[in-house]
């Protein structure tokens, strides 16, 4: 039985060596860290099922260790025919576990995963189906927010402003005229009124009419006398017949009156 239980003991022991030589020579098998200047990055995952067994000849993750800048996108593609994940953190074989900061969740054959990295350090992952499957992902270097051409704009010309000449003011002319006008600085002149001269040539007479040059008008001739005397015989007749419906009207006025006395 003490020999039975040796022999497990041994060939236990011997099972970790193989682990740790494999590891190693794994370890060993590594190609040198390459850097992508892309901003999408690819890393090919094939299949490493026993740890017993070699492992690929570029390793579990080609690359195994990539240099890519900040905001750089690492793409996984699983070109196995295992399920396999990406799990950032230290593999349990190191004593490590998940650091939470990526985890791909299973991906079967075909499958993609994609992380962003966006600050500097070095992140290690691993395979949570195959946790001897490592590989790391350094960022460092210029950001890819960083790379924008800063272009110098040109001072502008300085503009000189356009100072326009006054308009010429022209005096206001008013009228004095239907046809004259001086300037308003110019009082108009007054001409003196003239009486017209009389166009008599001699003051006439006593007793004559005044002989009246250019006028057109005929002075009428003095009233016929046999006009005036027939207008002085209707004068007469007219009083007359007043003064005898005068008396008549008295006489009949006296008769009513002596009658309603009686």
């Amino acid at each position: 039985m003490g020999s039975g239980k040796n022999t497990i003991l041994i060939t236990t022991a011997l099972a970790l060596g193989i682990l740790v030589l494999t590891l190693g020579s794994g370890s060993a098998q590594e190609v040198s860290s390459p850097s992508c200047e892309e901003e999408i990055c690819y890393l090919d995952i094939f299949d490493w099922a026993d740890p017993r067994d070699p492992p690929p000849e570029s390793g579990p993750y080609l690359p195994q260790d990539l240099t890519v800048r900040p905001g750089a996108t690492a793409v996984w593609r699983n070109l196995g025919s295992d399920t396999h994940t990406v799990t950032s953190g230290k593999t349990p074989l190191e004593g490590g576990a998940p650091d939470e900061i990526f985890d791909s969740q299973l991906m079967f054959a075909g499958e993609e995963f994609s992380y962003r990295f966006d600050e500097e350090g070095s992140f290690r992952y691993y395979c949570g189906i195959h946790p001897w499957m490592t590989g790391q992902v350094i960022v460092q270097g210029i950001p890819f927010e960083a790379q924008v051409e800063i272009v110098e704009e040109e001072a502008p010309m300085p503009v000189e402003p356009v100072v326009e000449a006054p308009m010429p003011v022209e005096p206001v002319e008013e009228p004095i005229g239907p046809d004259i006008a001086l300037p308003q600085d110019e009082p108009a002149a007054i001409e003196p009124e003239i009486e017209p001269e009389p166009n008599f040539d001699i003051l006439p007479e006593v007793g004559e009419m005044p002989q009246v040059d250019q006028i057109d008008q005929d002075i009428p001739d003095p009233i016929p006398e046999e006009f005036v005397e027939e207008s002085q015989d209707d004068d007469r007749v007219t009083t007359i017949a007043l003064i005898v419906v005068g008396i008549v009207g008295i006489g009949v006025t006296v008769g009513i009156l002596v009658m309603r006395k009686r």
